[in-house]
């Protein structure tokens, strides 16, 4: 079967909107999963060409910062066709391309992954030149940048611990109180992701994996 690439992922410029887009590339996935799972793969170049198209598309979805809801619904399920591919693919070598689809899927879980590793990550609580020209002893700064990565998801001290920790850095409650307000800050602004934007962002592998 030829599969259509230029309809699955087709450009903005020309009014085709996201969710068009990925409706017609999970019709596609769901045509290559049923030739796949029916032995009728004839053209395994087309079939590699639609994957990476794919995870393209799947790609740009996983830099966004927020997604519709029906957006989340057909990218997941798009996903989980290509996850049943790489599942038969991974294990069945009836034709001779097949191996070219499999490494094609797995560029798909590498490249899908390091976006997603992109855009969760947690950032460094202590950056920017504000933080390199407070002041503040070098060695005291190493301390406070290593306490406050190891708390970072809970940035919240006792008074007790709160003099502890100036008198281990050595440095003010002023200066104390300003660091820990800039981490609490970010750490609430990567917390508020929607849950549901995490989960679809999950490695693909996973969900056959179960």
């Amino acid at each position: 079967m030829f599969y259509n690439t230029d309809l699955a992922i087709s450009n903005d410029s020309n009014g085709t909107t996201t969710l068009t887009r990925l409706l017609a590339l999970k019709t596609e996935i769901a045509s290559l999963l049923s030739d796949v799972e029916g032995d009728l793969i004839q053209n395994s170049a087309h079939a590699c060409k639609l994957v990476m198209r794919a995870a393209e598309e799947l790609s740009k979805l996983a830099c966004a910062a927020q997604i519709d809801p029906s957006i989340q619904t057909v990218s997941l399920a798009i996903r989980r066709d290509i996850a049943k591919i790489h599942a038969i693919t991974s294990h069945v070598y009836q034709f001779e391309n097949d191996i070219d689809l499999m490494i094609s899927i797995r560029q798909l879980h590498y490249r899908y992954r390091t976006r997603i590793a992109q855009r969760l990550a947690l950032p460094d609580p202590i950056v920017g030149t504000s933080f390199n020209r407070s002041g503040i002893s070098k060695s005291s700064k190493l301390q406070l940048r290593n306490w406050m990565h190891e708390h970072r998801r809970f940035p919240n001290l006792t008074a007790e611990e709160e003099r502890d920790l100036q008198k281990t850095t050595g440095i003010n409650k002023r200066q104390l109180d300003r660091w820990l307000t800039i981490l609490r800050r970010r750490s609430l602004q990567h917390s508020n992701l929607s849950s549901d934007l995490q989960c679809i962002l999950g490695f693909v592998g996973e969900e056959h994996s179960s």
